[in-house]
């Protein structure tokens, strides 16, 4: 499990956790404090890779409730905040069904015991940090397809929080499956497929899990 996480440097004291689980975390290094946004599936051993970095305080942050961003809280014996609006739909993503409908497009590690591990939406969060000029969205920005489901804001307040975003003054964006820092040109190319998808009258999409 040494080799489970890549650790890659972002800016000072900014490291984004990258593994096979396709769902990145990032660990945020202050003078006094840590914080971690999301913990991922919770296949690898998170906060040991945590303490190898940093001994200060840590507090934890999620994005929002899926199961591949809170996978991992249950590791972890610090406080951790989600928005409170993502609660009731922690019951749905978090549930059997939902985790292994994840946990069949992942590279799972040597020797897991699938069962010991079960058990973007309206209290999606995003974190900024001015002095970096970064931000943190979770799903809510990607570039391969958006999906207003269940769980999800809607289309209009979805365009309504990538226009209050996109006031503040980042350059670059850390979204938790793309490998790489996204551009501000990469929210804005969500905001105009939101503006132009035809989600009211169009024909529904079945989710494939």
């Amino acid at each position: 499990m040494s080799n489970y996480y890549d650790v890659v440097d972002i800016a000072p004291g900014i490291k984004r956790i990258n593994s096979s689980e396709n769902a990145a975390c990032d660990l945020i290094i202050g003078t006094q404090k840590a914080a971690l946004i999301d913990t991922g599936l919770g296949l690898g051993d998170l906060p040991a890779l945590v303490k190898s970095i940093t001994s200060l305080p840590l507090i934890i942050f999620n994005t929002h409730c899926h199961c591949d961003h809170i996978g991992g809280n249950g590791q972890f014996i610090q406080s951790i905040y989600m928005g409170k609006e993502d609660i009731p739909t922690c019951s749905y993503s978090n549930s059997v069904y939902f985790r292994k409908s994840m946990m069949e497009h992942r590279d799972l590690p040597e020797n897991f015991d699938e069962e010991e591990y079960l058990g973007r939406g309206f209290g999606s969060r995003a974190y900024f940090i001015p002095e970096r000029k970064i931000i943190y969205v979770g799903d809510s920005v990607l570039r391969t397809v958006l999906v207003f489901g269940y769980g999800a804001a809607s289309r209009k307040t979805y365009i309504h929080t990538m226009d209050k975003l996109l006031k503040l003054p980042f350059d670059r964006i850390l979204a938790s499956h793309s490998y790489n820092p996204l551009q501000r040109e990469d929210m804005e190319r969500c905001k105009r497929v939101a503006e132009l998808a035809d989600y009211e009258t169009g024909e529904p999409f079945e989710n494939p899990i």
